[in-house]
């Protein structure tokens, strides 16, 4: 069953000419939108369904009388017949061939509903695949970050397209953001120069830093800079460039480049999403730039992570996983994503439970 949907052009048509009106190019109804990208299919060319689908809707609003016209009507009952069957046909598709885009946009639909968390069994029966098959599909998908391959089966990844400002997220898990910090400082050098990211995170870092340490700190995190600037023995740079007032840190062009000339002992970099797959995401093209800088001006790269971005994605991936060198992060972190992210290079360090107050 082909879905045969011709582009519409201004030419001319029966309709047109029984009217007694110059033909012109509609828009679409969300109904037929949906036949042209071929998301649904019909058996029979839907060209005359779609002209006389407008022509019935649109004369009436311009105040033109409309003939009366066998071929409309049949036209009309075809396309209200069509729609019916749009509304019954099930999301996901049973028995028969289906392409491998198919079959992933299937896997995709049957894990939203069922939870997010389907096996492979059960997707290869729904689908009536052989498990094989649908291993090869959940492994392409989990590279493309769209789901987490679990014992078994896989779970969807939950997405991050979009950020809070600093100040709503300072305390999000406040708790564990303080035992990561701790944990952070015992890799700081005993003197020298250190990166420090933008982030909530970060900032805790920075409160937590000894102040008998005589450290270069460069940074781009203006929160952080003034707390670190009453510290008498920390040296503080601050990046140029723009600031973002979501973050309250400089991204752009100036900073990238003031990062081109630095050399440091130890970047600490933070991430709004971490995966396997994709590597370490951030929201916003320039953060990432800027990010990515950073690791590459240190000789060592540590990624403070809390457990509620492990396993999700952002929009920018600025590296892979296995640029950095050390992952920490806090117990609530799945068991099987930490494991993964082990096998993929860096060192994961997981904080104790009894660290977190």
């Amino acid at each position: 069953m082909v879905c045969m949907v011709a582009p519409l052009v201004a030419e001319s048509h029966p309709v047109h000419r029984r009217a007694g009106i110059a033909p012109c190019r509609p828009r679409l109804s969300p109904v037929l939108e949906r036949l042209r990208s071929g998301q649904y299919c019909i058996d029979r060319c839907p060209v005359q369904s779609v002209w006389c689908r407008f022509w019935s809707k649109m004369l009436p609003g311009c105040g033109i009388l409309m003939p009366e016209c066998d071929e409309l009507s049949y036209a009309c009952s075809q396309i209200r017949r069509t729609e019916r069957a749009m509304v019954s046909t099930p999301t996901i598709p049973r028995g028969g061939a289906m392409y491998p885009p198919q079959r992933q946009q299937a896997i995709t639909e049957l894990l939203l509903a069922e939870g997010r968390r389907v096996s492979v069994g059960a997707i290869a029966d729904r689908l009536r695949v052989g498990a094989e098959t649908v291993r090869r599909d959940l492994d392409l998908l989990e590279r493309r970050g769209l789901l987490r391959r679990v014992r078994g089966g896989a779970e969807l990844v939950e997405s991050l397209p979009f950020e809070r400002a600093l100040a709503a997220r300072h305390a999000d898990q406040a708790a564990e953001k303080r035992a990561i910090a701790d944990a952070v400082i015992k890799e700081l050098p005993a003197e020298g120069v250190v990166v420090l990211d933008s982030g909530s995170l970060t900032y805790v870092v920075a409160e937590r830093m000894p102040t008998d340490l005589p450290l270069v700190v460069v940074t781009n995190n203006l929160p952080a800079a003034a707390l670190l600037a009453g510290r008498p023995k920390v040296t503080v740079m601050t990046l140029p460039g723009m600031i973002r007032g979501l973050t309250q840190a400089s991204v752009d062009g100036w900073t990238t480049r003031r990062l081109e000339t630095v050399s440091a002992d130890l970047a600490i970099v933070g991430v709004n999403g971490l995966t396997p797959g994709l590597g370490l995401t951030t929201t916003n093209p320039e953060e990432a730039a800027v990010k990515r800088a950073m690791l590459l001006c240190a000789r060592r790269r540590l990624v403070p992570v809390v457990s509620a971005r492990i396993g999700r994605n952002s929009f920018c991936s600025f590296a892979s996983v296995n640029e950095a060198d050390k992952i920490i992060t806090d117990p609530a972190a799945a068991p099987e994503t930490v494991a993964d992210l082990r096998v993929a290079g860096p060192e994961v360090h997981v904080v104790d439970q009894d660290d977190i107050t």
